[in-house]
């Protein structure tokens, strides 16, 4: 059982690889319902989500807040372990940074979804998801965040104990839309049950 990440551990359905232009090759999961035409769901993990490294059978305890196996049921969804994560390339001498995984997104996006797609990030997940939303202009549906420290730059008031520099050169086109206090007590098939039926809240109005 090759190491992977936890996205790949919950989501059934074909692996493929992923290669962008020029770049090392990324592995993702995708999971097909039975309708053809709906709504597409991109997941991307945080840093704590792998397996343990001896017993790939017990993924990390900082689960992800949804259940891909529950979002499936309605949703085609998709999940990629970013470069230097789970099963996808580890090339030495890479430069891990928040654009070069952005760009990762856009290019799987527009090379393999290749239609209007919900993103959904998890801690640094969602600050990736971030950046690469700011270019998607009309392809985006939606972006989802689980609330952490990775967004306190661009939360109203914005965070002032940050250092890091890279967020002063990009712009903040989004406002929060709702706030959905999933919990920790929580266990993910009900918070994923609470994400779906957001999503599915705002299909209805057309806003999706």
């Amino acid at each position: 059982m090759p190491k992977i990440s936890l996205p790949v551990l919950l989501l059934w359905g074909d692996e493929d690889p992923f290669t962008p232009i020029d770049g090392p090759v990324g592995k993702y999961f995708s999971s097909f319902p039975s309708q053809q035409e709906n709504v597409k769901l991109f997941l991307l993990e945080g840093v704590g989500h792998r397996p343990h490294d001896d017993r790939p059978d017990l993924v990390h305890e900082k689960l992800l807040p949804w259940n891909i196996k529950t979002l499936a049921q309605n949703y085609t969804v998709y999940a990629i372990d970013l470069f230097g994560f789970g099963a996808s390339d580890k090339p030495p001498g890479f430069q891990y940074t928040m654009e070069t995984w952005a760009q990762l997104i856009l290019d799987f996006l527009n090379e393999v979804i290749q239609k209007p797609t919900v993103l959904i990030g998890n801690s640094v997940g969602s600050l990736a998801c971030l950046i690469a939303a700011s270019a998607l202009e009309m392809r985006l549906l939606l972006f989802v965040a689980k609330a952490n420290g990775s967004l306190l730059p661009f939360m109203d008031p914005p965070s002032t104990h940050l250092t890091d520099l890279w967020y002063d050169r990009f712009p903040d086109p989004f406002r929060v839309l709702e706030q959905i206090p999933f919990g920790v007590e929580k266990e993910e098939a009900s918070m994923a049950m609470s994400l779906l039926e957001w999503i599915g809240r705002r299909s209805q109005r057309g806003m999706l």
